[in-house]
C-alpha cells in the first residue's frame, strides 16, 4: 500500500511562493548589477541577450513579428521596470512607447502607409538615426547615443514594422498590468490611461 504524501505546512507553503517568485528574478541579477553601476551600454547588450533567449533564440539573430507578439509581458515589463528604475525615469520601454505614441498621433495603430515616415521622425527623437540615415547599433555604441535600450537592434537591421509591432505589444502588456492593478486597487477604469 502507497504512503500518503503529506500536506506542505504553512511555513514551507511560504517558503515555496517566496522561492516562486525569486526564481524569475535570478535571470535578471546581471542586468540589475549593470544597471546599478550605470554601466549603460553593457546593460543594454544584457537586454537584448535576455530578450533574445527569451524567445528561444541564439544570441545572433533579432526577432521576428511573431516572437514579438508573443513575447511575454512579465519579461518586457520587468525589464522595463528595471532600467526605469536605474535610470532614475530617463530611460525604458515605457519612456520610449510614449514618445512613439507622440511621433503617431492620431495614428497609432494600426499600421498603415504614414507608419515608415513616423518611424523616421521616432528615430530623429530618440537619436538612433543621423542626417536621414538609421545608425547601426555598434555607431550607437561607439557614441554613446540615443534612447537606451536600443530596441531597434533587436530586429536586424532597422525596421519601421519591428517598432510598430514591438511598441504595440509593449502598449498591450502595460495596459492589462495597469488594468490588474486598477481591479486589484479598485482604482477607475478611466484612470488607465
Amino acid at each position: 500500500m502507497p504512503e500518503s504524501v503529506s500536506q506542505p505546512e504553512e511555513s514551507e507553503k511560504s517558503e515555496l511562493q517566496w522561492l516562486a517568485g525569486t526564481l524569475p528574478m535570478a535571470k535578471y541579477q546581471k542586468l540589475e548589477d549593470l544597471l546599478k553601476a550605470k554601466h549603460w551600454q553593457d546593460a543594454d547588450q544584457e537586454t537584448y541577450r535576455l530578450m533574445i533567449t527569451t524567445v528561444d533564440k541564439d544570441e545572433e539573430q533579432s526577432l521576428n513579428h511573431e516572437d514579438l507578439q508573443n513575447f511575454p509581458c512579465e519579461d518586457l515589463l520587468i525589464l522595463d521596470e528595471l532600467w526605469v528604475k536605474y535610470s532614475e525615469g530617463k530611460w525604458g520601454f515605457s519612456v520610449q512607447e510614449r514618445m512613439w505614441e507622440e511621433c503617431l498621433g492620431d495614428e497609432l495603430y494600426p499600421y498603415n502607409d504614414k507608419t515608415e515616415a513616423q518611424s523616421d521622425q521616432f528615430g530623429d527623437r530618440v537619436g538612433w538615426r543621423k542626417e536621414g540615415e538609421w545608425l547601426s547599433y555598434e555607431s550607437l555604441a561607439l557614441i554613446s547615443s540615443g534612447e537606451l535600450p536600443h530596441v531597434n537592434v533587436l530586429f536586424g537591421e532597422h525596421s519601421s514594422w519591428g517598432l510598430y509591432a514591438f511598441y504595440r505589444r509593449f502598449f498591450q502588456c502595460d495596459f492589462v498590468e495597469r488594468y490588474r492593478k486598477s481591479i486589484e486597487n479598485e482604482a477607475p477604469y478611466s484612470d488607465l490611461r
